[in-house]
């Protein structure tokens, strides 16, 4: 016996799907707030402590970043690791790697 339809069409189980994900996205938001500071009420007046917290989560994030490709890299086999690619992809490391250094030098 074959299952009932849930939707009469395309169109309402799509619309059904959206509203399912808009709900998820907004219980996430409410679950896990962004945690940096608030915006300065004056425009200029610099807002070093957001731009420091911003820097941080930035530096934070690279860091994930360069450990999972450097976690991929490792995973790789010894044949795949002496190819081509995988000097690209080491090149790519270390790109990132100059990205990260110079971001640590930044002065706010």
């Amino acid at each position: 016996m074959p299952t009932p339809k849930r939707y009469p069409n395309n169109a309402a189980r799509q619309r059904a799907y959206r509203a399912r994900l808009t709900n998820e996205q907004q219980l996430l938001r409410r679950c896990h707030p962004v945690t940096l500071p608030p915006a300065p009420a004056i425009s200029n007046v610099p807002a070093t402590r957001r731009w420091q917290a911003l820097r941080q989560r930035s530096s934070e994030a690279l860091q994930t970043l360069r450990q999972e490709m450097q976690a991929y890299y490792e995973d790789r086999s010894e044949a795949w690791q002496q190819g081509e690619k995988a000097e690209q992809f080491q090149e790519r490391i270390d790109q990132l790697e100059e990205v990260l250094d110079a971001l640590q030098d930044l002065q706010l």
